[in-house]
């Protein structure tokens, strides 16, 4: 069986809400929340270096204005956009997408978060990042 997310493999397309020029908004079959949607990229990449610019850059919009219209339609305040690569990271689909998750008060989705203002970044991890963003 080929992708998961692929037209004409297994993407249920009922599900799709919006067709762009480069990505799909589909209503994720099992959502982490009530609304959850996926951005899609039409064609298959696995990672998102392998994503052209062009790309990348609709499926940023498309992913802005879904929770914009998830905020019009259900009435949320906030949403998040996740996007997970490789496995380690939580993607279970080898096929680059990006979540929109609509939030409200209590909805109890789970995105590991902790109290940032715990740990200061290193001065050796500091660093390490200053030489490899130069």
């Amino acid at each position: 069986m080929g992708c998961f997310f692929c037209r004409g493999n297994g993407l249920d397309e009922s599900l799709i809400l919006k067709e762009g020029k480069n990505v799909l908004v589909v209503a994720n079959m099992f959502p982490g929340v009530p609304g959850h949607v996926l951005v899609i990229p039409r064609g298959h990449y696995r990672l998102l270096n392998e994503v052209p610019d062009e790309v990348s850059a609709e499926m940023f919009q498309e992913a802005i204005r879904a929770g914009d219209t998830l905020k019009d339609e259900l009435g949320i305040a906030n949403f998040n956009i996740l996007t997970n690569e490789g496995p380690i990271a939580g993607q279970t689909v080898d096929h680059v997408h990006t979540h929109v998750f609509p939030r409200t008060e209590g909805d109890n989705l789970l995105i590991r978060r902790r109290d940032t203002r715990q740990v200061k970044v290193s001065d050796g991890m500091l660093e390490r990042l200053i030489k490899a963003f130069v």
